[in-house]
């Protein structure tokens, strides 16, 4: 089986050199990708195009400026390949707070969508991105982090999971943001 691990950004910056050893040396793919102009259309396209181009493959979208990969590639396939697509989760519902009473009830602090592009099979990914752009679409070409009122990943991911699509890593496998 495939195994890849894919980031994209404007920059190399952050833990992005850390991030990449830590996968290669796993045994696992790494994929960059440098999208600029940066805006968070261009980084859910780029998603839905990698996950089309991969579908039986199990894939997981990070964010090289604050993420990094620690485990092996048993765990990968292990926790990555238990559901069909899996949204890393942190402490906050941002960008819009007052979405957080419509999550479900969970023991977890970490119990909100984190935008970092999710992981699970191509195939499961390319058909989340699909239905996120028919019903939820980013409406803007902006790249910025803390303008609520711009489109962001973070808000199309809430809303596609909102809907019914994926499963949240409550339980830190995949990844624990310090959000």
């Amino acid at each position: 089986d495939h195994l890849l691990i894919a980031s994209a950004a404007d920059c190399q910056k952050g833990y992005y050199e850390s991030l990449q050893a830590q996968v290669v040396a796993s045994g696992i793919d790494f994929l960059w990708q440098p999208l600029v102009p940066f805006s968070w259309r261009k980084l859910i396209q780029w998603e839905l195009d990698l996950a089309r181009s991969y579908p039986t493959a199990l894939i997981a979208f990070c964010d090289s400026w604050d993420m990094l990969f620690m485990g092996s590639r048993k765990e990968f396939e292990e926790v990555v390949g238990a559901q069909p697509l899996l949204l890393h989760a942190e402490k906050l519902c941002w960008p819009h707070p007052e979405k957080a009473a419509l999550y479900p009830p969970s023991s977890s602090p970490w119990r909100y969508v984190n935008g970092t592009g999710p992981a699970g099979s191509g195939k499961a990914i390319a058909e989340a991105i699909e239905y996120g752009l028919a019903n939820f679409p980013i409406r803007d070409d902006s790249a910025d982090v803390f303008d609520v009122s711009k489109d962001n990943d973070q808000r199309f991911w809430t809303d596609v999971y909102l809907d019914g699509h994926g499963t949240l890593d409550t339980g830190c496998r995949l990844s624990q943001s310090l959000v």
